[in-house]
């Protein structure tokens, strides 16, 4: 649904990719439509999902599902209400049974992700649909006795994000990992999506880790890395050292990685770590760059260099978030002739494979059926048309320009061999 198209989630957990598996080619496919349930995955599973030929098929639904109008303050009172509510949880678990039956006997393995949650506790302006984030734990429930089932991965996000929420509404209950409208979750709520995602991978910690001690002298561990031409003498450290990945970028100068849970610590370990230094202040430089100067307990107890925006090695992973934002931006403009296609025309999106002068006034026509939406939702159907009507006769160009852009990240992503100097401040 709208929480995968539209939702950052996934474009960290590939981007984790792209910088700790830098020898690996892995493609990410947003499948997400805004709005979407089960049964309208079903209906597009053969052109919309399997047309990519997945290895794997990582699943997330439930929010719209439960739908969350029955959970009004109006609704609650009307008859026969629980009813409705248990039909449409039993529709989703139908559905999602199915959805699951075919992806296999397509050949693809399947994870399987519980639905994030609905904000229902914070103090937040705008409706509260009280009782649809408990729908969302009988859907994480469901989900986790068909992952027995079918013996598959799971990803837990419910579980996660519902005790994260309740412990940052501790400190401050008008605070909440989820958006303003209580469903979307925020850019700290996807990331730690993301991070419940890798953790549940047992993905390494490490990007790199060098030891050397400098009595006896002698490089004592390399992890993920090759380390070569060690000189050591009373005042100067040298040697080469080439990682095997890159460390993950901030996603933006005001971003904390560690708001959430201790990203850096458990999954963003770039640790250069010197024993035995003698007592004074030394100065690190990486291809004859200054990045930092540390004292010869911070080197003894080993420095995390993967946040250090000084580093050749950060710089390079900054590039490659800068990549992807340019493929994430392209791969959105075709996501969302996708959610104009199967989200608002539905059965008539094959009258709009041409565009015409008359295209805009059809499509004015189709949204009568949307009447008595509220009419934010009417806006944002009208300008994703407008958007298609641009994007639609270019998409064949713009998914060229996609891959040719992701094939420039897996050119472009291999980390390189760098020079490292540990020089001791003259008193």
């Amino acid at each position: 649904n709208s929480i995968t198209m539209d939702g950052k989630f996934h474009h960290y957990i590939e981007l984790f990719y792209i910088t700790r598996f830098p020898d690996r080619k892995v493609k990410f496919y947003n499948c997400g439509i805004s709005g979407d349930v089960a049964n309208g995955v079903l209906r597009r599973m053969d052109d919309d999902i399997l047309v990519h030929q997945p290895t794997w098929s990582i699943v997330m639904l439930g929010m719209n599902d439960v739908n969350r109008s029955l959970y009004s303050n109006e609704k609650s009172k009307e008859p026969g209400i629980e009813k409705k509510r248990q039909e449409s949880l039993n529709r989703y678990f139908k559905n999602v049974d199915s959805i699951v039956r075919l992806l296999i006997s397509a050949g693809s393995k399947v994870i399987l992700q519980t639905p994030s949650i609905y904000d229902q506790t914070a103090e937040l302006p705008g409706t509260n649909f009280f009782g649809v984030n408990d729908a969302l734990k009988q859907c994480a429930e469901y989900l986790r006795e068909l992952a027995s089932k079918y013996n598959l991965p799971i990803v837990d996000y419910w579980t996660t994000m519902n005790t994260v929420n309740a412990e940052v509404q501790q400190r401050n209950p008008k605070a909440t990992i989820i958006g303003n409208d209580r469903v979307h979750p925020n850019v700290p709520g996807h990331f730690l999506m993301a991070g419940v995602f890798l953790k549940t991978q047992h993905v390494p910690n490490y990007v790199s880790l060098i030891r050397v001690d400098v009595k006896p002298a002698g490089i004592e561990k390399s992890l993920n890395c090759d380390i070569k031409d060690l000189r050591i003498n009373k005042a100067f450290i040298s040697f080469t050292c080439t990682e095997k990945s890159l460390p993950f970028p901030l996603l933006n100068k005001g971003f904390n990685p560690d708001s959430l849970f201790h990203f850096t610590d458990e999954l963003n370990k770039e640790i250069i770590q010197i024993k035995s230094l003698p007592k004074g202040s030394y100065i690190l430089k990486i291809d004859s760059i200054e990045v930092g100067r540390y004292s010869e307990n911070n080197f003894n107890e080993g420095v995390n260099l993967a946040n250090n925006d000084m580093t050749p090695q950060y710089k390079h992973a900054a590039a490659m978030l800068q990549l992807l934002n340019q493929y994430w931006e392209l791969e959105g403009r075709l996501r969302r002739i996708k959610y104009v296609e199967y989200g608002l025309l539905g059965k008539d999106a094959n009258l709009y494979q041409k565009i015409d002068e008359s295209s805009e006034r059809r499509f004015e026509k189709s949204l009568e059926r949307f009447k008595g939406q509220p009419v934010e939702y009417i806006d944002y159907y009208r300008s994703n048309f407008k958007e298609f009507l641009i994007n639609k006769p270019l998409e064949k160009e713009l998914q060229q320009s996609c891959d040719e852009r992701f094939s420039q990240i897996q050119l472009s992503n291999k980390p390189t061999k760098h020079t490292f100097q540990i020089i001791k401040e003259v008193d």
